[in-house]
Parts: structure tokens; C-alpha cells; sequence
């Protein structure tokens, strides 16, 4: 029996704040070095200047970038290294850039991927979407995504809480449900309301609220 196709991500934009974090040091670290090793008697009325290293260069799947420049990936995107245990094909390539949020993609490998994410676009519900076309893992991003046996259990959840004015349904990417109500639009209803749009964010899923079933 084969493996089931999945896909682990890395973010490239992560990895390069850790770049600018690690020269931001390097120099800072330098010129504490250099300080402490200088002799003010010799400095007399000049201070210290030290030499302006010039601008540093990040190297990118698309080429060498000045870290000034707004022209990088990282700059441009929300970038992500997708990691396979299948061959990314050619037909792969092109199922990855009629994906909708997906502005770049690069294949660096027979089983590594460079996207770039639009960025009106949410990074966590592209990356699930790609998931749900080319791995064996199906995961909730819509509602056309809802299996008919998680509907029915959502409808369930719907008539508990259907007494109260308020009420938001918080369905996972992987079809976990929870949800919160009230009379009124407290403080705590809507801090709930907010961790359920921070989970969104973070692992993916929908809310289904009760003002006119919104849903997002």
C-alpha cells in the first residue's frame, strides 16, 4: 500500500527575517568588539566611524536581491517551500499556478516547490486548498468543502444554540467543531469570536455566524 501524499511547508519569509535578525547582531556584535578595543587617548576629538560594510545581499529562489530591495520575494509574497513525497510533475506545476492566490511558483526539486501567496490573499486557506488538490489529505476551507455527514452535524450544533441572538460556528480544517453564544455582544462573546478568527487564520477552517449566516 502506497504512502498517502502530503506536503510539509516552510515559510521563506520567516527564514529571512532570521537572516536580517543574524547581520543586524553580526554588525552590532562588531562594533561592541571594536569599542571595547579602542583607546580614546587616541581617538582624541574624532570619534570612532566604522567602515560601512555596504548592502547585503540575500540569495532567493529567484536570483541574488539587496536586502533593500522591494523587488525580493519576500518583499512581494507571503513565500513558502512546499515538501512532497511525490514528483512534482509537470502536471503538478500546472494544477500549483491555477490555484487561485498563487501569484509564483518555482519547483526546485523533484520533491521541492516555491510559491509566492498574493498578499490580499490568506496564506493558510491557499496552502490548504493546494493540499486538498494534489495530497490525499482533504481539509474544510468552504463551505462547498463540507462532507454531508459533517452538515448534518453542523445543523446539529445549529438548533443548541439556535435560541440564543448570537452564536458563531467554529468548523476546523479537519471538520472539529465548536462554537459560542449569547443574548448580547459582550466582551466575552466577542473575544471568543476573535480566537475563533486567530485558529482560522492559523489552521485553517470556517466560521458560520448567526447575523444573516454569515459566513468566512
Amino acid at each position: 500500500m502506497s504512502e498517502p501524499k502530503r506536503i510539509a511547508w516552510q515559510s521563506w519569509n520567516a527564514l529571512t527575517e532570521e537572516f536580517y535578525e543574524e547581520n543586524d547582531s553580526g554588525l552590532s556584535a562588531l562594533e561592541d568588539i571594536l569599542l571595547a578595543n579602542s583607546h580614546p587617548e587616541e581617538m582624541g576629538e574624532h570619534p570612532v566611524k566604522f567602515f560601512d560594510p555596504g548592502p547585503s545581499v540575500i540569495y532567493t529562489p529567484y536570483g541574488a536581491f539587496s536586502v533593500d530591495s522591494c523587488l525580493k520575494p519576500s518583499n512581494r509574497w507571503d513565500c513558502w517551500f512546499g515538501y512532497t513525497n511525490f514528483d512534482i510533475t509537470f502536471a503538478v506545476l500546472e494544477e500549483l499556478e491555477d490555484i487561485e492566490g498563487v501569484e509564483s511558483v518555482k519547483v526546485m526539486g523533484r520533491y521541492t516547490f516555491f510559491i509566492g501567496i498574493g498578499k490580499l490573499f490568506g496564506s493558510t486557506e491557499v496552502k490548504l486548498n493546494i493540499e486538498n488538490i494534489l495530497t490525499d489529505t482533504k481539509h474544510i476551507s468552504n463551505m462547498e468543502s463540507v462532507t454531508p455527514d459533517l452538515k448534518e452535524a453542523i445543523d446539529s450544533v445549529k438548533l443548541q444554540v439556535d435560541n440564543k441572538q448570537f452564536w458563531s460556528i467554529f468548523v476546523s480544517s479537519m471538520g472539529e467543531i465548536d462554537y459560542i453564544m449569547a443574548d448580547s455582544l459582550t466582551d466575552s462573546y466577542l473575544s471568543d469570536l476573535n480566537k475563533f478568527e486567530d485558529l482560522r487564520q492559523k489552521i485553517g477552517g470556517i466560521i458560520i455566524r448567526s447575523s444573516n449566516e454569515q459566513k468566512y
